[in-house]
């Protein structure tokens, strides 16, 4: 099934998971202790996950904001931006021979390419909030477009030439970056049907780039630098474009591509003090910067992985592992009050999961290897239940491999 088919089909999402080889045995299953819904991934403590950046050999890194676990995902990549629920990353990359839309995984899997154009160069992908859909600028006509999360219906919003398009929380309005008057270049905001354009940003000598909502939609984060060259400081602004501040104020460092942390409190950026370009993360309020890489190449286009609303579990979390004996297929009944849920899948592992699960009939889990993942696999899938509902779970292969099945509230 293509990725294009797989967003169509928006109840109920089939994922493929990969197999593990060997003996069939019985399943038993255990309840697993209580957690919130959120990625696997997702391990720096508090409500803030993973850091995604471009590494300094050209490739896409996702990194704790303590400085560990860099992990690369994709060799050759850009402007890395997570999806509202942090399971995924879109991101530009070269590799077809112009910058093309992609999305992946959260850990670099089963990358796909969602733009195809042959003499026009596409980057800087922004999610909608609700993760329906992703504006990005065509660096060749310089307007900003928006498409269906799938690539589908692409639609220009802006007439140019315009830059650096990021959603408003609500996701009613989109913040941008343009030179449209006399070459300057300032901040913007323009409603999500692209009407409306407000100038948001009118300081002489200054160009003003690369916008940020803040978590909670009060605030517009951005660089700022000499229209004539020169170093660049981090600001902040109210949401309509009052009161200014320079939150870093260096005067010998360059500062740029802010990225708020989900819960407001932190700041992630690239810091170039003439020897080193590097991730770093201060206070919103510009205080305590921190290194968070070390490398002369340079880092770029830092931004904070989201971690989905817990919601409300009404089945699970629930581990199914792998007995001696014959496969046998383990039926739950779930009664759920009609609404929209997630089914959570994790196999616990590090090689992938080779198990069947069915819900009310219809197939959302094949793991027989025809993916040749590895790694913890972690996926969730938006489902539709009905009052009375039927889970199906058959786990097979090595005995002891374990599969972990919670369904909870959408959040």
């Amino acid at each position: 099934m293509t990725m294009r088919t797989i967003y169509r089909n928006a109840i109920l999402i089939p994922i493929v998971f990969a197999a593990l080889t060997g003996c069939q045995d019985s399943i038993t299953n255990t309840t697993a202790p209580s957690e919130s819904l959120k990625p696997r991934f997702s391990a720096f403590p508090g409500s803030n996950g993973k850091i995604a950046y471009r590494g300094e050999n050209g490739g896409i890194y996702t990194i704790d904001a303590d400085g560990s676990d860099a992990t690369e995902l994709i060799s050759v990549g850009s402007g890395p931006a997570w999806s509202p629920d942090g399971t995924r990353l879109a991101f530009y990359s070269p590799a077809d021979g112009n910058n093309e839309i992609y999305v992946m995984e959260a850990d670099g899997s089963g990358p796909t390419q969602l733009t195809s154009s042959t003499s026009v160069s596409l980057s800087n992908p922004s999610w909608s909030p609700d993760g329906s859909k992703i504006a990005f600028q065509n660096d060749s006509d310089g307007k900003i477009y928006v498409m269906d999360s799938d690539g589908n219906n692409v639609t220009a919003l802006s007439d140019g030439p315009d830059s650096w398009p990021t959603w408003s929380p609500d996701g009613t309005r989109i913040a941008f970056s343009s030179v449209r008057d006399a070459g300057q270049s300032a901040i913007y905001v323009m409603d999500a049907a692209g009407t409306n354009e407000t100038r948001l940003t009118n300081d002489a000598g200054w160009d003003d780039y690369d916008p940020g909502w803040s978590p909670d939609g009060s605030k517009i984060i951005f660089t700022r630098s000499v229209s004539t060259g020169g170093l660049a400081d981090i600001y902040v602004m109210s949401a309509s474009g009052m009161s200014v501040t320079n939150i870093t104020n260096s005067s010998d460092l360059h500062e740029v591509s802010p990225a708020w942390s989900p819960d407001g409190t932190k700041i992630a950026f690239i810091r170039n003090d003439g020897v080193n370009v590097d991730l770093h993360y201060m206070s919103s309020s510009g205080s305590g910067q921190t290194n968070i890489t070390s490398t002369p190449a340079g880092e770029g286009n830092p931004d904070w992985q989201p971690l989905p609303s817990t919601g409300t579990c009404i089945f699970g979390p629930t581990v199914y592992t792998r007995g001696k004996g014959t496969p046998v297929q383990v039926t739950e009944q779930i009664t759920a009050t009609p609404s929209n849920y997630v089914i959570d899948l994790d196999d616990l592992a590090s090689q992938g999961a080779d198990a069947v699960v069915r819900l009310n009939g219809v197939l959302i889990l094949d793991g027989r290897g025809t993916t040749g993942e590895i790694g913890p696999r972690h996926h969730t899938i938006a489902v539709t239940l009905i009052a009375s509902n039927v889970l199906e779970v058959e786990v097979r292969g090595k005995k002891g491999s374990v599969l972990q099945v919670k369904i909870c509230s959408a959040g």
